[in-house]
């Protein structure tokens, strides 16, 4: 089994994709496109759970998502058990 890749070098170009993406979704957000908002929003969880898995901690980035998944609204529009006007 492989060793985590918690190399200086890893977690400094992971810090920037995480920096980056966060950047991206403020800006989608702020521009009223939910849909790429929500993209870049499942791209962060990835970044997550990659840095978790390397034993890299993302507090700051958790919580973000934390707010901002707890802030979205459930769409029961997309549920099959739902009849549509």
């Amino acid at each position: 089994m492989q060793e985590p890749i918690s190399s200086p070098t890893f977690v400094a170009e992971l810090s920037e994709r995480v920096q980056r993406t966060r950047a991206t979704i403020d800006s989608a957000a702020a521009n009223g496109d939910d849909d790429l908002a929500q993209a870049f929003l499942d791209d962060l969880e990835a970044l997550v759970d990659l840095a978790a898995a390397h034993d890299v901690a993302l507090p700051d980035t958790v919580a973000y998502l934390a707010d901002r998944q707890h802030g979205q609204v459930l769409d029961l529009r997309s549920s099959p058990s739902c009849a549509t006007a």
